[in-house]
C-alpha cells in the first residue's frame, strides 16, 4: 500500500511539473504601433517597450481589425494575445513574430 502511494505521489508531482512549464493560453505586451516595409506595401507592426516587435494579426471572430489598431498609432498600447512563432522569416513577419490580438486597450494617448 505504500509503496502505491508513493507511486502515485510520484506521478502527480510529475505531471504537475511538466505544467507549470507549460505555454501560457495569452500574454500583455505593452508598446507602440509602427509601420514597417516601404510604400505601397508598408504594413503596421508592434514594437513592445522591452523591444520586441512583431506583425499583427487578429484572432478570428474579433469585433475590431488591424486598422483599428493601427489608427492609434502613437498611443501606448496593451495588447493581450498569443505571440506565433511558426512563420518566422516570412513576408510581412518582423523578428519575434506575429502577435494575434485577441484584446486590446489605449493606455496613453
Amino acid at each position: 500500500m505504500k509503496k502505491l502511494f508513493l507511486l502515485l505521489l510520484g506521478i502527480f508531482f510529475c505531471a504537475f511539473s511538466l505544467m507549470a512549464f507549460g505555454k501560457r493560453d495569452s500574454e500583455c505586451v505593452t508598446g507602440y504601433i509602427n509601420y514597417y516595409g516601404n510604400a505601397p506595401f508598408a504594413f503596421p507592426g508592434f514594437e513592445a517597450v522591452d523591444g520586441r516587435v512583431f506583425a499583427l494579426k487578429v484572432k478570428k471572430g474579433s469585433s475590431f481589425t488591424v486598422k483599428d489598431i493601427a489608427l492609434k498609432k502613437g498611443s501606448l498600447l496593451e495588447l493581450t494575445g498569443k505571440i506565433d512563432t511558426s512563420a518566422l522569416n516570412g513576408p510581412d513577419v518582423l523578428s519575434d513574430g506575429v502577435f494575434v490580438v485577441s484584446k486590446w486597450k489605449v493606455i496613453s494617448e
